[in-house]
């Protein structure tokens, strides 16, 4: 049989949006995300990192048995933690978060600069001293001595939290919801809620800060793809 370099091509260009199970790749898929909300410029930025981690993301996606819905909602939420995948570490005025991080006691900041110094990384961003405490001990990393570790490991600390925080009042961690709810709305609202209240404790700060319409738009989009 005689292959054409275009027939060529266009089997690269196929496999290459598909992950390793045969789904879309979240690098297609965020890609698709981008468009419809028209974005685009935000995935040819040098700042975006999914071109550096979507194949150990996909990995994950795909070896938890996620429902389609869960895998939008897990997708959905760390596209916009992350700033659509720009940042491993958190924006803004740091100093001012890092004082509000340390008076809240659910984050166990219990020496003098901990707010500052646990603040949020990774694509999850993971916040607190009890956080990089345990992801520390789970994950075998000098999390705690170093905290810009978690700012090299933004896949392998963001999928241990999905898979450890329990939520104070259902007690149920991402992970659950992901591997059990098959309605893309219901997914992304739980999930954001736990991953909102572990860093937070303050769950109705996501429809204040309009958070909640963001990812739940992401969501939608990234199901579509899935489905």
């Amino acid at each position: 049989m005689m292959w054409t370099v275009a027939a060529i091509l266009g089997i690269g260009i196929a496999i290459a949006g598909r992950s390793s199970s045969g789904s879309s790749s979240s690098l297609a898929i965020m890609r698709e995300v981008a468009k419809e909300i028209d974005r685009e410029s935000w995935t040819t930025s040098r700042n975006y990192k999914l071109p550096d981690y979507h194949k150990e993301l996909d990995t994950h996606l795909d070896a938890h048995g996620f429902t389609n819905a869960g895998k939008a909602a897990i997708l959905a939420n760390l596209a916009y933690e992350s700033g659509f995948f720009w940042y491993v570490r958190e924006q803004g005025n740091l100093d001012e978060k890092g004082d509000r991080y340390q008076r809240n006691p659910g984050l166990g900041n219990t020496e003098p600069g901990d707010g500052r110094r646990f603040i949020g990384r990774g694509f999850i961003q993971l916040t607190g001293r009890k956080n990089y405490t345990d992801a520390a001990a789970a994950l075998s990393l000098p999390l705690v001595e170093r905290p810009e570790v978690a700012e090299q490991k933004p896949v392998e600390v963001s999928f241990w939290y999905l898979e450890s925080y329990k939520a104070s009042d259902t007690k149920r961690t991402c992970f659950d919801v992901a591997q059990n709810e098959s309605d893309v709305k219901k997914a992304c609202a739980a999930v954001a809620g736990i991953i909102f209240a572990g860093r937070e404790q303050v769950s109705d700060s996501l429809a204040e800060k309009g958070a909640f319409a963001k990812r739940q738009r992401y969501a939608e989009i990234i199901f579509s793809q899935l489905s």
